[in-house]
Protein backbone atom coordinates (compact mmCIF):
# COMPACT_ATOMS: atom_id res chain seq x y z
CA UNK A 1 0.00 0.00 0.00
CA UNK A 2 1.22 3.47 -0.86
CA UNK A 3 0.00 7.02 -0.22
CA UNK A 4 1.01 9.83 -2.60
CA UNK A 5 -0.50 13.31 -2.57
CA UNK A 6 -3.27 12.20 -0.22
CA UNK A 7 -4.34 9.34 -2.50
CA UNK A 8 -3.90 5.86 -1.07
CA UNK A 9 -3.20 2.90 -3.35
CA UNK A 10 -4.38 -0.41 -1.89
CA UNK A 11 -3.24 -3.67 -3.50
CA UNK A 12 -4.83 -7.07 -2.75
CA UNK A 13 -4.11 -10.49 -4.19
CA UNK A 14 -6.36 -13.57 -4.18
CA UNK A 15 -5.59 -17.08 -5.42
CA UNK A 16 -8.54 -18.99 -6.84
CA UNK A 17 -8.82 -22.30 -4.94
CA UNK A 18 -11.52 -24.00 -7.04
CA UNK A 19 -12.98 -23.51 -10.48
CA UNK A 20 -15.39 -20.59 -10.69
CA UNK A 21 -18.06 -20.22 -13.38
CA UNK A 22 -18.43 -17.08 -15.47
CA UNK A 23 -21.00 -14.55 -14.22
CA UNK A 24 -21.18 -15.99 -10.71
CA UNK A 25 -20.13 -13.63 -7.90
CA UNK A 26 -16.60 -14.02 -6.59
CA UNK A 27 -16.07 -12.33 -3.24
CA UNK A 28 -12.50 -11.14 -2.78
CA UNK A 29 -11.66 -11.21 0.95
CA UNK A 30 -10.44 -7.88 2.30
CA UNK A 31 -11.41 -5.93 -0.82
CA UNK A 32 -13.96 -3.12 -0.57
CA UNK A 33 -14.71 -1.57 -3.96
CA UNK A 34 -16.86 0.98 -2.12
CA UNK A 35 -13.62 2.53 -0.84
CA UNK A 36 -13.03 3.60 -4.45
CA UNK A 37 -16.73 4.48 -4.91
CA UNK A 38 -17.13 1.56 -7.39
CA UNK A 39 -15.46 3.92 -9.92
CA UNK A 40 -13.71 1.98 -12.73
CA UNK A 41 -11.17 4.78 -13.14
CA UNK A 42 -10.05 4.15 -9.54
CA UNK A 43 -10.05 0.34 -9.69
CA UNK A 44 -7.75 -1.98 -11.61
CA UNK A 45 -8.40 -5.73 -11.72
CA UNK A 46 -5.79 -8.16 -13.05
CA UNK A 47 -6.11 -11.88 -13.74
CA UNK A 48 -2.79 -13.69 -13.92
CA UNK A 49 -1.09 -10.34 -14.50
CA UNK A 50 -3.32 -9.20 -17.38
CA UNK A 51 -5.29 -5.99 -16.86
CA UNK A 52 -9.04 -6.58 -17.25
CA UNK A 53 -11.60 -4.12 -18.67
CA UNK A 54 -14.66 -3.14 -16.64
CA UNK A 55 -18.16 -3.04 -18.11
CA UNK A 56 -21.16 -5.20 -18.94
CA UNK A 57 -19.72 -6.14 -22.36
CA UNK A 58 -16.13 -6.41 -21.09
CA UNK A 59 -14.07 -8.72 -18.83
CA UNK A 60 -15.77 -8.04 -15.49
CA UNK A 61 -18.38 -6.05 -13.60
CA UNK A 62 -18.58 -5.15 -9.94
CA UNK A 63 -21.62 -6.41 -8.10
CA UNK A 64 -23.38 -3.30 -6.80
CA UNK A 65 -24.03 -3.21 -3.07
CA UNK A 66 -21.52 -5.98 -2.32
CA UNK A 67 -18.18 -4.59 -1.24
CA UNK A 68 -15.71 -7.12 -2.67
CA UNK A 69 -17.80 -8.99 -5.20
CA UNK A 70 -16.81 -9.18 -8.86
CA UNK A 71 -18.44 -10.99 -11.79
CA UNK A 72 -16.04 -12.19 -14.49
CA UNK A 73 -17.26 -12.81 -18.04
CA UNK A 74 -15.16 -15.98 -18.23
CA UNK A 75 -14.48 -19.03 -16.10
CA UNK A 76 -11.71 -18.90 -13.52
CA UNK A 77 -9.53 -21.92 -12.83
CA UNK A 78 -7.69 -23.24 -9.82
CA UNK A 79 -4.50 -21.24 -9.20
CA UNK A 80 -5.62 -18.20 -11.22
CA UNK A 81 -4.44 -15.08 -9.41
CA UNK A 82 -6.68 -12.04 -9.02
CA UNK A 83 -4.96 -8.76 -8.13
CA UNK A 84 -6.83 -5.55 -7.38
CA UNK A 85 -5.49 -2.00 -7.10
CA UNK A 86 -7.80 0.61 -5.59
CA UNK A 87 -7.16 4.34 -5.40
CA UNK A 88 -8.94 5.96 -2.50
Amino acid sequence: NLTVGGIKRVKSTYSVTSSHAASSPLVLPGVNFGDAFFDPSSIDVYVNGALMSSGSQEDYTLQAGTTGSVLFAFDLRVDDTITTLLLK
